[in-house]
């Protein structure tokens, strides 16, 4: 009987742990989870974002034609309250990455930004089309 009992609790502690990692995601991102290198592939090229810890940024956009754009630029965390709460990230200036434009430059954007099961961080560009940058 206490051996079935022991099975039984490793059993449950090993299931505990495998889905605290999945079902633990949290939407609220710090400014340290955000830091990094994030890629988007919408079909018509490349974006990468790369986050500096000083709260500046550099875009890359390479087109599929061979051309490619860069900027610099500022970005900021803000976390929403709400139920449940979310984070968004602003990013100033920035080229938007959507399914259907190219190198779309804009003065500021803001985008949603979230935690991904098992791990990753990523950054919302056209959701509607499955797009966004990944870390």
């Amino acid at each position: 009987m206490p051996q079935k009992r022991i099975a039984r609790t490793c059993a449950l502690t090993l299931f505990s742990l495998l889905l605290v990692p999945i079902l633990g995601c949290s939407a609220v991102v710090s400014e340290t989870d955000a830091v990094g290198t994030y890629k988007a592939n919408p079909d018509w090229g490349t974006s990468t974002l790369i986050l500096a810890k000083d709260h500046s940024f550099e875009q890359t956009v390479h087109l599929n034609t061979g051309q490619s754009r860069t900027l610099h630029g500022m970005w900021r965390i803000n976390n929403n309250p709400g139920n449940p709460p979310y984070t968004t990230i602003n990013l100033t200036p920035f080229f938007k990455v959507t399914h259907d434009k190219q190198v779309d430059y804009t003065l500021a954007s803001s985008c949603s930004i979230y935690h991904v099961p098992f791990g990753g961080v990523n950054i919302a560009a056209d959701p509607n089309y499955g797009i966004a940058f990944r870390k």
